[in-house]
């Protein structure tokens, strides 16, 4: 499956919010279940793409996140902790997904 670069970068963008394969696919007009297939390919530029946005994105959230911590904000204590806690998790199943 070829796409370009504008499409490249939207698969980025949807890779940042999250958005499943299936949506992603849609909104891009291409073949769902080919899509699919790229997408599951960790070999593919679509899956190096998708995930460059997601980690970018939690990357972000996280520093923010850590940065309203140390400047003694309880509440963003309190986020950043669970939100390790589920990244942990996140990667633990990824890992998992992996061995597959």
């Amino acid at each position: 499956m070829f796409l370009d670069e504008k499409q490249l970068q939207e698969v980025e963008n949807y890779g940042a919010v999250g958005y499943p394969p299936e949506i992603v696919a849609r909104n891009l007009e291409v073949d769902i279940q080919l899509f699919i297939l790229e997408f599951n390919d960790n070999t593919s530029e679509v899956y190096r793409r998708y995930h460059k946005g997601l980690q970018e994105a939690r990357y972000t959230v996280e520093l923010a996140l850590l940065k309203k911590a140390q400047s003694g904000d309880h509440q963003a204590v309190k986020a950043y902790e669970k939100y390790k806690r589920d990244k942990e998790l996140d990667d633990f199943i990824h890992f998992l997904d992996e061995l597959d």
